[in-house]
């Protein structure tokens, strides 16, 4: 039994590639560069280490399996909670999965192409004096000492010893010595800030006397630098994006933000009137409008919109789905980017979306938390343009309100204004 382990969750790989692979992984051909070039037809279980929050908030397990659909079969193992390096991460993979046997350990931060298929105990590497594109961070790499036979005599973390920097591929003969070595180096009595894989591969060759080899590798790409990250959606992603509000344009939810909203108020002593809220409140951040119905105290204002996002979920039962766009996002599939940008908070956002069933018909979701200023300045539209690397004349923008249109046009985006659609 060979088991191939692709690691992409832990607090080590929160802010680059992996998070966006996990979250996002539609991309079929970044999602795919995971398994290419390293034999995967050689192993008989391929399993991807993910977040439970990934998968419960982002559908990151459905992603991944439908952007591999029709090349191999994985599974997926879910972590509770960020581990501290990917030596963790590997180590509860192994123990919870009952992986026994021939095992390899993938760091879902690079891609790259093995010069050769190998077996046993290997560690992948490029050697930088034969490589002619840049290398990005070199002094965060791990570096591997090699004697005349291409094996490996130590691994070593960010200190130049040698001109081989480890690309983060490891195989290892039985994983029982990898949980043995892991066990023993990560017990409190040894003194090791940060446990690596390479770690384990040095702990394995310098006092259990295993012999792993050294296997070389080429078209390497390093996903760790924040800036490669646009290089690669570029080079790799699709630039057509359409961005869709939430309220009013996705759904009406005029009566369920009314309802929530009336709840509150009258809890608080105060009353709402449908007409009006329809007129001067809907569609608007909280903070425009609460404070002219209700108090000008931003303690209890502040409390009253927690108070409304907790409430909202019981009013599902008024919101309408705009069938029309969503049929239209459907049909889009992978020809555009898909982002909601709305100024509804993150919990309400996803409270409807799952409601639905729609969580899956965006790429990128960006709610009132995720920027600093609301519509109608153009910060989400610009912020979803970014990561998408997409420019103004090859995106269009969905929108209802008056605030959501002057955003669009000051992103420099074509908009569509959405009316009525009961």
């Amino acid at each position: 039994m060979r088991t191939l382990i692709v690691l992409c969750a832990g607090k080590h790989m929160r802010e680059n590639l992996p998070l966006y692979l996990n979250r996002h992984p539609d991309n079929v051909l970044l999602a795919r560069k995971l398994l290419e070039d390293i034999y995967p037809e050689s192993y008989d279980r391929i399993i991807y280490t993910v977040l439970r929050e990934d998968c419960e908030k982002y559908n990151a397990h459905k992603k991944l399996q439908a952007a591999l659909e029709g090349t191999f079969p994985i599974e997926i193992f879910t972590l509770g909670a960020p581990t501290s390096e990917p030596a963790e991460s590997a180590y509860r993979t192994i123990k919870a999965m009952n992986i026994s046997g021939e095992i390899v350990i993938r760091d879902s931060t690079s891609a790259f192409r093995l010069e050769k298929n190998v077996r046993g105990n290997f560690a992948a590497g490029l050697y930088l004096c034969k490589y002619t594109r840049e290398i990005y961070r070199v002094r965060t790499k791990s570096f591997i000492i090699t004697n005349e036979q291409e094996q490996i005599s130590d691994i070593v973390e960010k200190s130049f010893r040698s001109d081989i920097i480890s690309v983060g591929l490891y195989g290892l003969s039985d994983a029982k010595d990898y949980v043995m070595a892991y066990e023993h180096l990560s017990d409190k009595r040894h003194p090791i800030e940060h446990l690596y894989v390479s770690n384990i591969i040095s702990y394995l060759i310098g006092y259990q006397q295993l012999i792993f080899n050294h296997v070389g590798v080429d078209h390497y790409e390093d996903w760790r630098d924040p800036d490669v990250w646009t290089i690669l959606r570029e080079k790799y992603g699709q630039s057509k994006l359409v961005m869709v509000d939430l309220d009013g344009t996705l759904f009406d939810t005029r009566k369920v933000n009314y309802m929530a909203y009336r709840e509150v108020a009258e809890r608080h002593g105060f009353k709402l009137d449908y007409e009006y809220y329809c007129k001067y409140c809907n569609g608007k951040y909280y903070m425009d409008f609460l404070p002219q119905i209700t108090t000008h105290n931003e303690t209890i204002l502040h409390q009253m919109h927690e108070e409304k996002v907790t409430a909202y979920k019981k009013y599902f039962e008024y919101a309408v789905p705009n069938k029309t766009l969503i049929d239209m996002l459907r049909l889009l599939g992978r020809e555009y980017h898909k982002a909601l940008v709305t100024t509804a908070s993150r919990e309400n956002s996803y409270d409807i979306l799952n409601c639905f069933g729609l969580s899956d018909l965006f790429d990128l979701i960006l709610t009132r938390e995720d920027t600093e200023r609301v519509k109608p300045a153009p910060e989400g539209f610009l912020k979803a343009m970014s990561y998408f690397s997409a420019v103004p004349e090859n995106c269009i923008i969905f929108e209802d309100s008056k605030e959501g249109i002057e955003a669009a046009n000051r992103a420099g985006v074509q908009c569509y204004v959405v009316k009525g659609y009961r």
